[in-house]
């Protein structure tokens, strides 16, 4: 015999969303730790239906989908006769053998799911910015608070002197270069 329950909270439990997580590709655990209980990442939701997942140094980027049917979660509850009835009248090892079979399989409803987040695309790595050097060979680039470059600071031996005129406004006499 099956029974489905739908649990008498009902309202808490219509306030919890559920949703499908999909990826493309698997999961490596580098620890053979087992993961129950853990947090898997940081799900963040940043526009209308555009979820960002953050797992480590990793970033995920994806979009709800709504389900076309949507997917009912339930919890297998096995009792025996004895655990349904409240009588515990001491039977023997063969009666717990016939009984056995007169298991009742009950099915608790935890809730249902209505979409799913799908993660297509491959991860982006995330660095600390104070761990990147800049002027190494892997980032050419300074960093955006810096002072940008001025195409005329070049060294002296490439200036062209005919083209550059005095400042003016300067109190300070400007050097004069000689070429050899």
């Amino acid at each position: 015999m099956i029974i489905i329950n739908k649990p008498s909270n009902a309202d808490e439990d219509e306030q919890k969303r559920w949703c499908i997580l999909e990826f493309q590709g698997c999961f490596e655990d580098s620890t053979p730790s087992k993961l129950s209980n853990e947090v898997l990442g940081e799900l963040i939701h940043k526009e209308k239906d555009i979820y960002q997942l953050q797992i480590g140094n990793q970033m995920f980027e994806g979009k709800d989908i709504k389900l076309k049917n949507p997917l009912l979660v339930i919890r297998k509850v096995s009792t025996g006769p004895n655990n349904n009835n409240g009588n515990s009248n001491g039977s023997s090892s063969t009666d717990d053998k016939d009984s056995s079979n007169n298991n009742i399989t009950e099915y608790e409803v935890n809730t249902l799911i209505y979409s799913k987040i799908c993660f297509t695309n491959r991860p982006s790595t995330i660095i600390a910015q104070q761990s990147v050097k800049y002027g190494s060979p892997q980032h050419r680039k300074s960093p955006s608070s810096s002072p940008s470059s001025s195409p005329m600071s070049t060294t002296p031996e490439k200036i062209d002197m005919a083209t550059v005129s005095p400042m003016k406004s300067s109190p300070i006499q400007q050097p004069k270069f000689t070429q050899d």
